[in-house]
């Protein structure tokens, strides 16, 4: 068994009379492309006949990717915005609402975890909501922005 090996599935067995107790690596989150592996603590009480579970924690499996910084690409669709660019990103309306294609911004990498793209697409909503605000602009709905003159309030 080599290193690696020794550190997955059933860890840090301990007995202390009549406690057995044991970490398992659990790798659910692995479906949904975590990169994270979760630790279940248990202790089975051999007298007692009884066994709890409880959070142990996380094992980092491989690599995060590196955070995404939002406020670049938030500034670069506002300036889009503010000066009324056609932009494949952007789907302006007939009353002059702009609707920001975050999908397309802020796609899904090949095996990105789910968590990922939401807390990035989040923290991008997050910063373009401060700066269109800045701007004068208010937020209609989930990444619709009306401009200031359209008498809305």
């Amino acid at each position: 068994m080599n290193a690696a090996e020794s550190n997955r599935g059933i860890g840090r067995v301990t007995w202390e009379p009549p406690i057995l107790s044991f970490i398992i690596e659990r790798h659910g989150g692995t479906v949904q492309r975590s990169s994270r592996a979760e630790l279940h603590y248990w202790a089975v009480d051999a007298e007692a006949r009884t066994a709890n579970c409880g959070p142990g924690g996380f094992r980092q499996l491989k690599r995060s990717r590196l955070p995404l910084d939002v406020k670049p690409v938030a500034t670069e669709i506002v300036e889009l915005i503010l000066s009324y660019s056609t932009h494949q990103r952007l789907q302006w309306n007939a009353d002059g609402d702009v609707r920001i294609k975050v999908g397309r911004l802020i796609a899904a990498e090949e095996s990105m975890a789910h968590a990922t793209l939401k807390g990035r697409r989040k923290r991008f909503a997050t910063a373009m909501q401060a700066l269109q605000t800045e701007a004068g602009w208010r937020e209609l709905g989930a990444s619709v922005y009306v401009p200031p003159h359209n008498g809305l309030v």
